[in-house]
């Protein structure tokens, strides 16, 4: 799955968010990497995307097949976003019981 989302990247999403590719850790977390850009204030851009991600994360497994391998294995998942010059921002890190 990180292989296919990867050969579309770097994908621009919005005006402030850029999908700079995805892997999966020895630890069998799946990882999802950002890049924000066009903000001076990108922590308080930061609390909008985790609250958003969390509050949507269960519908988005309920209703997106393409999801289930996470739910079947157990994969624990981490949205991590850096800024413009690499710097992490902030890691959303979503396990089984959130998304079950």
């Amino acid at each position: 799955m990180a292989d296919n989302l990867n050969k579309s990247t770097p994908a621009q999403l919005d005006d402030y968010t850029t999908f700079l590719g995805a892997n999966v850790t020895e630890d069998n977390v799946f990882q999802y990497r950002y890049q924000i850009i066009n903000t001076f204030d990108p922590q308080s851009l930061m609390q909008a995307v985790e609250e958003q991600t969390r509050a949507n994360i269960k519908e988005a497994f309920r209703i997106n097949p393409d999801l289930k391998i996470f739910t079947t294995n157990n994969v624990e998942i981490d949205y991590i976003y850096t800024d413009s010059v690499g710097k992490l921002l902030r890691t959303i890190h979503i396990t089984p019981k959130d998304y079950k």
